[in-house]
């Protein structure tokens, strides 16, 4: 192509673009390999993970997603632009009112007041699915375990989506080991996180809003 012909193919190239262009076609787009509980995140499988090193072009580091994960923390923010979560694997099932928790049957003591409400049949009843391993205590320990995780320049959007400690978000990871000797481990590195809670924390302080009296 003659150099004098850039300027046209320029405008040419600007003209289609904004004929066939939405905004949609600018957000960015990231691929997920698989859905995978924070409950899942092992050793074993970080080990696995390391098989298929080393990545780079044509061979992606592979990119998991979690819902409804729990922030167990208030979000930490590193040199004003990165962000800190502490999560763990959601959501996490509430039991009815008054209802007590096989762990919390067994550690209430028979004189502590609390155990009038426990009926001896209860009682009976989670001694006898421990001692038959119908108690799935592995998995209640996979979903209590909490992870680190590190939110590389997302610091204005964890301001903007006003998260808490308590709320839940769908995440986007990748899985890594920190290998410091006092509080090494697996670790996550966040690629994008949503919010699961902002819209209907605002939609109930906009009525709240409304709900007020005006002054007189």
């Amino acid at each position: 192509m003659l150099a004098s012909n850039i300027a046209e193919l320029r405008t040419r190239l600007d003209q289609f673009a904004r004929t066939k262009l939405t905004l949609a076609d600018f957000e960015p787009m990231l691929d997920v390999d698989a859905d995978l509980s924070l409950s899942e995140v092992t050793p074993e499988l970080f080990q696995a993970l390391q098989l298929l090193e080393p990545y780079g072009m044509g061979n992606p580091e592979p990119v998991f997603a979690a819902r409804e994960v729990q922030l167990v923390a208030p979000p930490r923010i590193l040199k004003e632009k990165h962000v800190k979560f502490k999560l763990r694997a959601g959501p996490i099932k509430s039991k009815e009112a008054g209802e007590l928790s096989p762990e919390a049957i067994l550690a209430t003591p028979r004189c502590h007041p609390d155990s009038a409400t426990i009926r001896r049949s209860e009682r009976e009843a989670v001694v006898g699915a421990l001692a038959n391993g119908n108690h799935d205590s592995r998995t209640d320990f996979r979903s209590k375990i909490t992870f680190d995780a590190l939110a590389w320049h997302m610091a204005e959007r964890m301001h903007k989506d006003q998260l808490l400690a308590g709320d839940s978000i769908d995440i986007a990871f990748t899985i890594g080991n920190n290998d410091h000797p006092e509080y090494g481990g697996l670790e996550l590195s966040l690629r994008d996180f949503k919010s699961r809670v902002t819209a209907v924390r605002l939609t109930r302080d906009d009525n709240a809003h409304l709900a007020e009296p005006s002054p007189h």
